[in-house]
């Protein structure tokens, strides 16, 4: 049986009886992810964090959090496409 390794971000899951269901902010599959892109929004979250902190600005820290999550979750997810 093959595997299909998607990016979910925020959301709820539910597994029943083998079959599973996915209610999600956002969704990618690995073959779909632009692995250059996604790294790019990891550097530009790390630095924003930085500059959060710097300024110690709690609001923008968390954001860019997010944006480090997001873009983390979807490196691994491409990392693990089996094509």
């Amino acid at each position: 049986m093959a595997q299909n390794h998607i990016a979910v971000n925020g959301g709820i899951m539910e597994v029943r009886d083998n079959v599973v269901n996915i209610i999600a902010n956002s969704a990618e599959r690995a073959r779909d992810i632009d692995i250059d892109r996604a790294e790019v929004a990891k550097e530009r979250a790390e630095k924003r964090m930085a500059e959060a902190r710097d300024f110690k600005n709690e609001k923008e820290f968390q954001r860019a959090k997010i944006s480090l999550s997001k873009a983390i979750n979807r490196i691994g997810v491409s990392k693990n496409r089996s094509n």
